[in-house]
């Protein structure tokens, strides 16, 4: 009985790992070809600014833009990484209380700590 709670929990823990990482990925790839546009932007800009004798003022825009995406992608993947693990966190006790639930109802007093609880 045991030995099938725990492959099931294990099972269900792998399920969720896979499923982060696939979101996770997922989410890195388009961070990283978001920033690549951004990038070549910045190198038009940079081209421009040489040939065309523009101002610097368009380079130092488009630098900031690279930044502030830059910065909000990577805060967004942090974001999400925290809350994946906080849902699996919130799963895993669900799992345990549940799993202590059906071992109180199967007996009539359950040790908890030294203290002894009885359903009544």
């Amino acid at each position: 009985m045991i030995y099938i709670e725990f492959r099931t929990w294990y099972k269900a823990s792998q399920y969720r790992l896979k499923q982060f990482s696939e979101g996770f990925y997922g989410l890195v790839v388009k961070c990283l070809l978001l920033g690549l546009i951004s990038l070549l932007c910045y190198l038009y800009r940079v081209i421009n600014a040489f040939f065309r004798r523009e101002t610097i003022a368009g380079c130092i825009i488009s630098v900031i833009l690279f930044g502030v995406s830059f910065s909000y992608a990577t805060s967004f993947i942090k974001e999400r990484k925290l809350r994946v693990e906080a849902q699996y966190r919130a799963d895993s006790l669900s799992y345990e209380l549940s799993k202590l639930t059906q071992m109180f109802e199967k007996e009539d007093t359950l040790i908890v700590n030294g203290d002894t609880l009885r359903s009544w």
